[in-house]
């Protein structure tokens, strides 16, 4: 696989441990998009454990899911170990006020990832932490 799109709910998040399962063990994944699966915290655990030591993910996109604080946390993990993303999308999600500050601080000192796009549900601190991000990627021009 180069690029793995999951969309609308699989009939179980052991679907998605499997694909993940797979993909991992090949390490030749370069693209994840899941749309409209309602993972859960048990999905995003899964891709989580996954992105941790990957080698070949560079695009990750979450949208219209519910990520929640714990996976916010979960990912933002992810961001201070993983040096190979370089786009991560969180699109239509539904994240609180903390998950967003983990979220922000990882990004801030994560420098592989260039790319961002996190406009969902925007409050306040979402804007902070999208400003954020758009002065990290202006720096690297």
């Amino acid at each position: 696989f180069f690029f793995l799109m999951i969309r609308r709910p699989p009939r179980s998040t052991h679907c998605i441990s499997s694909a993940a399962s797979d993909v991992y063990k090949r390490q030749v994944l370069k693209r994840l998009s899941i749309c409209h699966c309602h993972v859960g915290i048990e999905g995003i655990e899964v891709i989580a454990k996954m992105l941790k030591t990957s080698k070949s993910l560079v695009y990750l996109k979450f949208s219209h899911e519910t990520v929640c604080d714990e996976g916010a946390i979960l990912i933002s993990e992810v961001l201070k170990i993983n040096k190979v993303l370089k786009e991560l999308v969180l699109r239509s999600i539904e994240i609180d006020a903390e998950g967003m500050t983990y979220l922000t601080e990882a990004l801030k000192n994560n420098k592989s990832v260039s790319y961002t796009h996190l406009r969902a549900h925007e409050t306040s601190l979402h804007l902070v932490c999208r400003l954020l991000l758009e002065k990290k990627k202006k720096k690297k021009k």
